[in-house]
C-alpha cells in the first residue's frame, strides 16, 4: 500500500476517533477524579486513545514517520498503563504490567537515541523532542516499575500514579496532533510551539492535580 493510499484510508477514521480522545481526555482532566463525568471521559479518552493508534498503524508502517510511530509509542504506553493502573488499583504491578515498563525503557532509549541523531544533524525540535520524549518514557517507566516493586504500605497512591500515566497520554497525544495537523491549521504559530506546548502547559498542571492526592 502506497503512503497516499494509506492516508486516503485511515487517516479520516483515525481524525475522528482521535478529536474523540482530546475531548475525552481534556474533560477527564477537568473534571473531579472518581466523578461519574471523570470516570466516562476517562473511558473515552481510553477507548479513543485506542482507536486513533490502531487507524494510524497503516499509515506509519507506509510513510515509515520514525517521529510519530515515537509519539504513539509513548501515548499507548502511558494510556494502557493509567487503564491498568485504575482497574486494578493497588494491586497493579503483575508479570505483565512489569514486561509492559521494561520494554518502554528498551523503548524510551531507542527513540531518544534517534531523536538525538537528528538533532546533532540539524534536527532542530525534531530531534529535541524526540530526546525530551525518550528520556521522560524511560523514567516514567521506571517509575512504574519501582511503584511495582514496592511493598503496598510503601507506595504511593495509586490515584496519583494513574494521574500522571493518563496526564502523560494525553501531553503525547495533544504533541502529536500539533506536529501532524495544528502546523496546517495555524501555520503562524511556530512549531516549537505546537511541539513543546503541551508539556510546558500540561505538566505542572499536572503535578499539582498529582500532589492533592498524595
Amino acid at each position: 500500500m502506497s503512503p497516499d493510499d494509506a492516508r486516503a484510508l485511515f487517516l479520516p477514521l483515525h481524525g475522528l476517533v482521535g478529536v474523540c480522545a482530546l475531548i475525552g481526555g481534556v474533560g477527564a482532566l477537568a473534571t473531579r477524579p472518581g466523578s461519574r463525568p471523570h470516570i466516562w471521559l476517562g473511558r473515552l479518552f481510553t477507548l479513543g486513545m485506542a482507536g486513533a493508534i490502531v487507524a494510524a498503524t497503516p499509515v506509519l508502517l507506509a510513510t515509515q514517520n520514525v517521529f510519530l510511530t515515537g509519539m504513539g509509542g509513548f501515548a499507548a504506553y502511558m494510556t494502557v498503563t493509567g487503564w491498568r493502573i485504575a482497574r486494578q488499583r493497588g494491586a497493579a504491578g503483575g508479570r505483565l504490567d512489569r514486561g509492559i515498563s521494561t520494554a518502554m525503557v528498551v523503548f524510551g532509549l531507542s527513540f531518544a537515541a534517534w531523536g538525538l541523531r537528528a538533532l546533532l544533524r540539524g534536527g532542530g525540535a525534531l530531534g529535541i523532542v524526540p530526546v525530551l520524549m525518550g528520556v521522560g518514557s524511560v523514567l516514567f517507566a521506571r517509575s512504574h516499575l519501582r511503584w511495582y516493586a514496592a511493598p503496598a504500605e510503601q507506595r504511593s497512591p495509586w490515584q496519583a500514579e494513574h494521574l500522571g500515566a493518563m496526564g502523560g497520554g494525553l501531553i503525547a497525544a495533544l504533541t502529536a496532533f500539533g506536529a501532524a495537523t495544528g502546523t496546517n491549521l495555524l501555520p503562524v504559530v511556530p512549531e516549537p510551539i505546537w511541539w513543546l506546548g503541551p508539556t510546558l502547559i500540561l505538566g505542572p498542571l499536572l503535578r499539582r492535580a498529582s500532589s492533592k492526592v498524595t
